[in-house]
């Protein structure tokens, strides 16, 4: 046993990043190598032309998913998680009832158009400046 002997177990570090696109996981050693690695794509729902959910329960399993799959996949136990990171997109949120402790509504995803929007002003600005 390597705690008798007084030498450290090894510990590993495990980090998410929870994107509009896809869930992903890596497992890091202590010199901050990837020892395993899982993704999941998200989906998308579009009740509502403009709207953008994610299925809450849905997230939260593949949530679980990539972290347990990461972890295999690194030959490990999660005994051997140190510590959690978490990353995730900026404007997603969810709405939660606090009486029956569950979601209301799918996760609300932000729609960033600024760069759409950019691109057929000057669009518009060159075809004023063409014609006019």
């Amino acid at each position: 046993n390597k705690r008798l002997l007084g030498a450290a177990p090894a510990l590993y570090v495990v980090g998410v990043d929870v994107g509009s696109t896809a869930v992903k996981c890596h497992v890091y050693d202590r010199a901050a190598a990837v020892r395993g690695s899982s993704c999941r794509k998200v989906e998308s729902l579009y009740p509502r032309p403009g709207w953008v959910e994610l299925d809450p329960e849905v997230l939260w399993s593949q949530f679980v998913g990539v972290i347990k799959e990461a972890v295999q996949a690194a030959g490990l136990h999660m005994r051997q998680v140190a510590a959690l990171g978490i990353s995730t997109q900026r404007s997603t949120f969810i709405t939660w009832h606090k009486y029956v402790c569950n979601c209301c509504f799918g996760a609300l995803e932000e729609i960033n158009t600024y760069w759409s929007n950019l691109m057929i002003l000057k669009v518009f600005s060159n075809l004023y400046a063409f014609f006019y």
